[in-house]
């Protein structure tokens, strides 16, 4: 009952999750719905979108050095949220966790090519708490998918097959919040409604090292590009980085200032930890110091995700609050010290 199955008449699915990774746009659903679909062919952007409208004021908090990151000329107020094509839709605001998703099997507008679109469990309380899209050195590219029913699951998406397929699922103990696998690795850290991080062995399922830190349910995590350094987020408000050469305890802990961390990412080059909580509060760390310096952005509303460019020049945060849906961009400044 397990088994993907792609449902002709799939309807409107409340967008829980959203990965990009490439020519790959993946989203899924609080009913265990997975849609896929590929890019390719998509028109390029007209260009970047200037500001209008009314949008958060957020406040700077740097601990040593000047700030590192700062808003960008064209920051993306209310700039309107985005449908399954990748089109822009005319109603304004950041799609949260009630955007839907429409379009018939096959076929989804401003090209493409939809791969999936179905329930990917038979679990009433199957959530897609997470998403996350990597290359596989056996499989190509590797759809892998974190659940409320406990389950962990890894669908291929190579070129020239024109769905998913099923790889593995692995079963766990309690609801799989995220998942993320390690650069140039097939173990992943999976984090859930448990203090423990779990690295994982995506291939076979097995558990290779438990990571005890946390004092509650952990929601999001991390690899740094080096693949040494691990952050993890928890319920406890705090983040700890870890060495995975040594998992007997963190390297240090990282502290919230109210809510949950519930979103973790490393800049491409490696630079900086983006942290952030569940609203008004994204933390900026400084990796080279040791993590001693931190650019806390300080705005108004409810954030559905963060996630830095390909170039690690800016930083976007979703906004999804009523009053201040946006897009926030935040460009790193030019020079170094």
């Amino acid at each position: 009952a397990d088994e993907p199955s792609r449902i002709q008449a799939l309807g409107r699915v409340q967008v829980s999750t959203l990965c990009v990774s490439g020519d790959l746009v993946a989203a899924g659903g609080f009913l265990g719905e997975l849609v896929v679909k590929r890019l390719s062919g998509l028109p390029s952007p007209a260009g970047r979108i200037p500001a209008g409208g009314p949008g958060p004021a957020p406040g700077l908090r740097g601990h040593g050095g000047e700030r590192r990151f700062v808003m960008a000329d064209d920051a993306l107020w209310g700039a309107g949220g985005a449908d399954a094509a990748g089109t822009r839709s005319g109603t304004g605001g950041f799609p949260g966790p009630g955007a839907a998703v429409r379009g018939p099997m096959g076929h989804l507008r401003g090209g493409g090519a939809l791969l999936y679109c179905g329930r990917i469990t038979s679990s009433d309380n199957g959530i897609t708490n997470g998403l996350e899209i990597f290359s596989d050195r056996v499989h190509g590219t590797v759809i892998m998918c974190a659940n409320n029913d406990q389950k962990l699951r890894l669908f291929a998406a190579a070129l020239g097959e024109g769905t998913l397929r099923p790889l593995a699922q692995w079963p766990f103990d309690w609801a799989v919040n995220y998942a993320t696998v390690r650069p140039e690795s097939h173990l992943a850290a999976v984090v859930g409604d448990d203090p423990a991080t779990l690295l994982t062995d995506v291939h076979n399922g097995t558990i290779i090292a438990r990571l005890h830190g946390h004092q509650d349910y952990s929601f999001a995590a991390a690899w740094h590009p080096g693949g040494v350094l691990l952050a993890t987020g928890n319920q406890d408000t705090t983040t700890l980085l870890w060495d995975v050469r040594k998992t007997n305890e963190p390297l240090t802990r990282l502290a919230g200032r109210m809510g949950a961390i519930r979103s973790l990412r490393f800049s491409p080059d490696g630079r900086f930890l983006a942290m952030s909580e569940p609203a008004d509060f994204v933390h900026i760390y400084d990796v080279a110091s040791g993590f001693q310096d931190c650019q806390e952005h300080d705005f108004f509303g409810e954030i559905a995700g963060i996630a830095f460019s390909p170039d690690s020049s800016s930083l976007f945060v979703g906004i999804s609050d009523l009053t201040y849906a946006s897009l926030m961009q935040l460009e790193r400044q030019r020079c170094e010290w």
